[in-house]
């Protein structure tokens, strides 16, 4: 019997198809790993982009499976939704405006370190976002 060795393996191809994952009798043999840096978080940064009223953020670098504290200031109303996928199905959390400042406290788990925010029904001013870990 040939012993596989996956130690090190980057990549797994099987008839040129790339695979994240190898299982054998519903064991987990080998899994893909994830490419990850975390990066600085940001504190009071401007939208990406503007979608009509709703401003939205790409956060990269979020580092997994930690708590942080996320808000966006200097709005009046509206809605903030945080996700980890792009479009915006799997909410992680949704949390209207109080006092000026949209903010909730969540644990993001998407392996690639990635977080998109919306900020809904911003007419006036430029809202900004900032996340920090706690």
């Amino acid at each position: 019997m040939a012993i596989l060795d996956l130690n090190n393996t980057d990549k797994l191809f099987f008839q040129g198809v790339e695979f994240d994952k190898l299982y054998y009798g519903g064991v987990e043999l080998w899994k893909k790993q994830v490419n990850f840096t975390p990066l600085p978080l940001p504190n009071n940064k401007t939208p990406d982009y503007m979608s009509g009223t709703t401003a939205n953020w790409t956060i990269q670098g979020v580092t997994p499976n930690k708590n942080y504290h996320i808000s966006v200031s200097n709005v009046k109303n509206g809605i903030m939704r945080v996700s980890q996928t792009r479009l915006g199905n799997t909410d992680l959390g949704v949390s209207g405006v109080n006092g000026g400042v949209a903010a909730i406290i969540k644990t993001v788990s998407n392996p690639e370190g990635v977080v998109y925010v919306t900020m809904s029904e911003v007419y006036t001013g430029t809202p900004t976002l900032t996340i920090s870990e706690i």
